[in-house]
């Protein structure tokens, strides 16, 4: 075999290997995105616990996906309604609850390290952002989700109070629950939130 059919050999061999390399790559990340498309056991455990019975869909969990991806996620919430629920808590709070518990009791995903979540509190949500003095004199009775606003800031949720929503009822910065933090205006921070990768949920 002279140099030149040698090198054409060599040649095919590469291109072969690299071929192999490359299909068993694609197989891997196919074999990871399928197991990460998978609902864990907790999530199937907990659906079926809560909707597991005729008038509700028996094992509703086992034809869903669940969530692919339970790194890097990012979400911005809108609180921008005072509808209360019947427990007396803003609903929009505990959904925003409702999301983290999802995320780390059926999916094993912790705050700040696998999900980020941002609440701007704007319009007549922010009341949900103030503290007990501050809610009482405004609407004469204490903050009725105030425990549940600290718990998601002690978990790593950050909550944004609107400026513009502070000024129009002359609320001060000393009127806000510990840990909140403010932006100029609401709703351009739903947007720029939006424009950093955050994915806009509005409960």
């Amino acid at each position: 075999m002279n140099v030149i059919e040698n090198t054409k050999v060599c040649g095919a061999r590469l291109v072969l290997l690299g071929l192999a390399f490359s299909m068993m790559t694609t197989q891997l990340a196919f074999a990871k995105e399928d197991n990460a498309s998978q609902c864990t056991n907790a999530a199937i455990e907990r659906a079926n616990n809560l909707f597991g019975v005729s008038e509700y869909g028996i094992a509703a969990s086992d034809l869903t996906t669940c969530i692919k991806h339970r790194n890097n996620l990012k979400a911005v919430v809108a609180w921008n309604s005072a509808i209360i629920h019947p427990s007396n808590n803003g609903l929009q709070i505990l959904n925003t609850r409702n999301l983290m518990n999802d995320w780390e009791q059926d999916y094993g995903m912790t705050s700040v390290q696998d999900y980020d979540v941002v609440v701007v509190a704007y319009g007549v949500g922010a009341r949900w952002a103030l503290s007990n003095v501050a809610y009482n004199q405004k609407f004469g009775t204490d903050n009725p989700s105030i425990d549940i606003v600290q718990s998601l800031i002690e978990r790593g949720a950050k909550i944004y109070m609107c400026q513009n929503s502070m000024k129009g009822n002359g609320w001060k910065v000393d009127d806000l629950i510990d840990g909140v933090h403010m932006v100029p205006a609401g709703v351009t921070a739903l947007v720029d939130f939006q424009y950093q990768g955050y994915t806009y949920i509005a409960p």
